[in-house]
């Protein structure tokens, strides 16, 4: 359906993933164009999707029109952080999460994140944020 906003949004995330930049960014603006009112989990995968492009100071502003963080958010929030430099906050953020999933780890991130090319660098921003080995 060429008016679906939420077929654009994954294919944003979708696209960035395999590396066209220039796609995503078209197919985020295709849904927020056939959804203007962005139902509140847009932001989550709009984050996802800005990260992935190379926009993380966008990232994070749109994690935070999330609303409460849940653990899939609260990982790629604190990845965005460690990026930004802003290791405080992501430590805070790691707490959270491991308060929420006290058993995750290095490993079982890798496993979760294989899918991405950066996989490895994402998990070393989360250790750096307290992700345990």
């Amino acid at each position: 359906n060429p008016n679906d906003a939420e077929l654009y949004l994954i294919s944003s995330t979708i696209e960035a993933t395999l590396g066209d930049r220039e796609l995503a960014l078209r197919h985020l603006a295709m849904a927020t164009e056939r959804s203007p009112a962005n139902p509140q989990w847009h932001n989550w995968i709009r984050g996802i999707t800005l990260f992935l492009v190379g926009k993380p100071e966008e990232a994070l502003a749109a994690f935070e029109f999330f609303g409460r963080p849940n653990p899939a958010m609260l990982k790629w929030r604190t990845i965005v952080l460690v990026k930004l430099g802003r290791l405080e906050d992501a430590r805070a953020d790691m707490r959270s999460l491991l308060a929420i999933k006290p058993n995750l780890n290095a490993a079982a991130a890798r496993i979760v994140m294989d899918y991405l090319p950066a996989c490895d660098e994402y998990v070393e921003a989360m250790q750096q944020a307290g992700l345990p080995d």
